[in-house]
């Protein structure tokens, strides 16, 4: 609501009721509340002046039995996650944590790890970073076939440019990757639950990341 003053002009002399009730009107203005209208399109707030600029995301990479058995190898890629960017600097995120799940992890000597990367002019993948180590899928038990599932939070925080104007880079992607294979993880059976599932999910956060 626009802010209405009782007495845009005092007397003069101004009397004790006169500025009692501009002051009356300056606070019923404030208790009830800035809103939009309030706010100048021009007034220039940045995001660090904002309580809460920060945002979170989370990135999902999932992998079935066809994409880890058909004749899969260590470094090859299992499912992949683009981060769009803008041709100019996009900013970056943080990483915070991830959290994996399988529901075959095998003989528990099968792991994956995540990669950040990009695709370059020849098409050769090319891996700026590793989030996540080799990690094992270990199982709830001990027995094969068995579903597993983990997670941590990053010990050191990743930071991920998304712009892509260095020469022959295109967008960058997470990759969840095999790094390396005990023959029965992600087996076609899938155990006691179907089918055979692997999939890893990291949250990210942007600092200051609004924009227009």
């Amino acid at each position: 609501m626009a802010l209405t003053i009782t007495n845009p002009t005092l007397s003069n002399p101004a009397n004790k009721s006169q500025i009692e009730a501009n002051f009356t009107d300056v606070t019923a203005k404030f208790n009830a509340g800035i809103t939009t209208a309030d706010i100048s399109s021009t007034a220039g707030i940045t995001n660090a002046q904002l309580a809460n600029s920060i945002y979170e995301v989370v990135v999902n990479l999932t992998c079935g039995a066809e994409g880890w058995q058909a004749g899969t190898a260590a470094g090859d890629l299992l499912a992949l996650a683009a981060i769009p960017g803008t041709s100019g600097s996009d900013g970056t995120y943080t990483g915070i944590a991830y959290s994996w799940a399988c529901t075959d992890c095998g003989a528990q000597t099968g792991q994956f790890r995540v990669e950040w990367g990009y695709f370059d002019a020849t098409g050769v993948w090319t891996v700026v970073s590793t989030p996540i180590a080799a990690t094992t899928l270990t199982a709830l038990s001990a027995t094969n076939e068995t579903p597993g599932a983990g997670g941590a939070t990053f010990t050191t925080a990743f930071t991920l440019a998304t712009d892509f104007t260095a020469a022959n880079q295109g967008p960058r992607f997470f990759a969840l990757v095999m790094a390396t294979d005990d023959a029965t993880a992600m087996s076609t059976a899938g155990g006691a639950i179907h089918p055979s599932i692997l999939t890893v999910t990291l949250k990210l956060k942007r600092t200051s990341g609004l924009r227009t």
